[in-house]
């Protein structure tokens, strides 16, 4: 067997901690130097004897570790629909929630809106609202709005406004063009402590729509299945008569199928019209096919790193953590190697901390995940999965050192000042919707609130730097918030 034939496969699991064979197309991960190590938990036993030779140990719960490194970039777009990127799910499964940005064509207007400006329709009472990402006029005259949706969906000759603080006519900025309505328009990534699923009612939703709101428990019950329990962690709506979109924190059981959900408040019921599907924080299973074997790992989450160096493919990071399932003689797959295709490399970034365009050499990032085993006698090897128990993001920095009265670093650590970081791979904020934008394929970085930490002066080749250290922090109660990714 060839060390260097190897390969690593993903896939997201159906249940948290279900093996669900990743060794199928669509093949999903370009990893580069994967490494998979297993740990059998060794349990000493010994009986009194006549001497001090040792007896054999029994192994206890089997888990496994997997480190591979993938290229942070955008995957593009067909016919003008983005795709997301190989890495998101990876991602997804290490404490992070994907959301998907809206694209709106409107008419054009003079000032193009800023970026993290609220829009919404209908001025004061709007049925849809977002959070500005970016924005860029097209050839025939009108404007392209890419953004966060935050409540409902712009449709056809919505007239569009801005605000910070009220929505007033006088913050009108146009209307959308009658083939303008929402459409999908990139990927955006933050932070996410909950295990959220995804699960629709039938047609008839619930029995009263008077109850089942956010933070209730919920039962749900099935002949021939085990109840389920969880806890509504968001809806569309809790009207009778149309399906209902839910997001589910599972307790104990699975939501499945035709099952019944009773709010443990009121009691109102509703049926499920499907399996309830992971949506953000799922785990993964994972295999390594190596020369004539694959090792196989179920209930996966971990930890990511990004790496950025001046001039040099931006990369992503991944270590993760999961129960091992076993291994099985297989031939190396014929599908499983791609083409990486042509990193992002980090120059022409747009960096700047606190909007200053610091000269830096080197940015990390670090999620700072605490994973651990999430045990369970119930489950083969003694655990479902691993999960995320703990975050403290932090990171790196290397920028020139500038004379205090054009920045102090000193200050910012005394004062606990927080700062924001941000760059562009690919095309920045300004670039988008000219020439050598291609929709999909850039990866934004943005930092809203950095603590910094520390700051050794070295040298770089004869130059001044600073090795920051900083902490990602939020400023905001529900948190959620202190990094940000686009993928535009």
């Amino acid at each position: 067997m060839l060390e260097r034939v190897k390969d690593i496969f993903a896939r997201v699991e159906t249940g948290e901690g279900v093996w669900t064979d990743p060794l199928s197309a669509p093949y999903n991960v370009v990893a580069f130097d994967p490494e998979l190590t297993e740990e059998h938990e060794e349990i000493a036993r010994q009986t009194a004897g006549s001497s001090l030779s040792r007896r054999k140990t029994v192994v206890g719960r089997s888990t496994a570790s997997v480190n591979f490194t993938m290229d942070l970039r955008g995957s593009g777009n067909v016919l003008g629909v983005p795709v997301e990127p190989e890495w998101g799910p990876i991602l997804q499964a290490c404490g992070m929630r994907m959301e998907t940005l809206g694209m709106i064509l409107v008419e054009n207007w003079a000032a193009p809106l800023a970026h993290k400006a609220v829009i919404g329709n209908h001025g004061s009472s709007p049925t849809a609202t977002g959070i500005a990402v970016g924005n860029y006029a097209t050839a025939a005259g009108h404007t392209i709005i890419l953004y966060i949706p935050t409540l409902g969906t712009f449709a056809n000759s919505d007239p569009v406004y801005k605000t910070t603080d009220e929505w007033s006519t006088s913050t009108k900025v146009a209307d959308v063009t009658s083939a303008g309505a929402t459409a999908l328009g990139g990927w955006h990534y933050v932070p996410e402590t909950k295990i959220r699923y995804q699960v629709a009612t039938s047609a008839a939703g619930w029995t009263t729509g008077a109850t089942t709101e956010v933070g209730e428990t919920v039962k749900g019950t099935k002949g021939g299945s085990p109840d389920a329990y969880g806890v509504i962690l968001a809806g569309s709506g809790l009207a009778t008569g149309s399906a209902q979109t839910l997001y589910i924190e599972p307790i104990i059981g699975t939501f499945v199928d035709a099952m019944v959900v009773t709010g443990q408040t009121n009691g109102d019921t509703a049926t499920l019209a499907a399996d309830a599907a992971p949506k953000d924080n799922w785990t993964l299973s994972v295999a390594e096919v190596l020369d004539g074997m694959a090792i196989k790992v179920r209930g996966c989450r971990g930890n990511a790193k990004i790496v950025l160096s001046a001039g040099q493919p931006s990369q992503i990071q991944f270590e993760l953590k999961g129960m091992s399932e076993g291994e099985i003689d297989m031939v190396s797959l014929t599908g499983g190697t791609k083409d990486p295709g042509a990193p992002l490399r980090f120059h022409l970034a747009e960096f700047s901390v606190d909007g200053i365009p610091f000269r830096t050499e080197a940015l990390e990032i670090d999620l700072g995940n605490a994973v651990n085993i999430r045990t369970d006698a119930n489950e083969e090897e003694g655990g479902v999965s691993h999960i995320v128990a703990d975050r403290d993001a932090k990171g790196t920095m290397t920028p020139e050192m500038v004379p205090p009265g054009t920045y102090s670093w000193r200050d910012r650590i005394k004062e606990s000042t927080l700062v924001a970081i941000s760059t562009y791979l690919g095309v920045g904020l300004a670039g988008i919707g000219l020439t050598g934008h291609d929709l999909g394929s850039n990866v934004w970085i943005e930092i809203p609130s950095a603590q910094v930490l520390t700051r050794p002066l070295e040298s770089r080749e004869g130059i001044l730097v600073g090795n920051i250290g900083f902490a990602l922090r939020t400023e905001t109660i529900q948190g959620e918030d202190e990094l940000e990714i686009y993928v535009v």
